[in-house]
């Protein structure tokens, strides 16, 4: 079955690689977003997005990491977890962990640029793809990956964690 879980994961990193460099996906959804009349993001500075999205949600996957990586000290102290529950319990905070810190890392070296950025929605930036080089006059936008990954990837990893139990 890991064989197959890899095959399957690759298949889907090749295929969304395939979305982001061969369609305009991206600008569809950017578009669907964009309100022409206001020449703004209306959601952007929304309630809902700014302020429970980018606050709340993710102070709680924070603390949500936090308290994986507590248990993990904790048990590393007094062994309060059984082995099984000790290897999956360190794997999500490995998660916890690596994760956004990857999610981090490539956003500091990524060149693309926000939409609201892109000139089509009255920025400053042009438009290029993940793979393009920066178009000259165009400076590295460090807006991919979304931030949104670095808090809702790692809790995939739940997924990992209660599988084996509770298919």
């Amino acid at each position: 079955m890991g064989r197959r879980l890899a095959a399957a994961l690759g298949l889907a990193a090749l295929g969304i690689i395939w979305l982001t460099e061969f369609t305009d996906i991206d600008m569809l959804l950017a578009r669907a977003a964009f309100d022409p009349a206001l020449g703004d993001f209306p959601l952007r500075h929304a309630f809902l997005m700014e302020t429970v999205g980018h606050r709340y949600v993710r102070n709680l996957c924070v603390l949500a990491g936090a308290c994986v990586l507590g248990l993990v000290l904790v048990d590393l102290r007094f062994g309060v977890l059984d082995t099984w529950a000790r290897i999956r319990m360190r794997a999500l905070a490995l998660c916890a962990v690596l994760v956004p810190l990857t999610v981090s890392l490539l956003k500091s070296a990524s060149s693309l640029a926000c939409p609201w950025d892109l000139q089509a929605f009255n920025g400053k930036q042009p438009y290029f793809r993940l793979f393009d080089a920066i178009p000259a006059g165009a400076s590295a936008g460090h807006c991919w990956p979304g931030g949104h990954a670095s808090g809702s990837l790692w809790l995939l990893g739940l997924v990992v964690f209660w599988l084996p139990y509770r298919p």
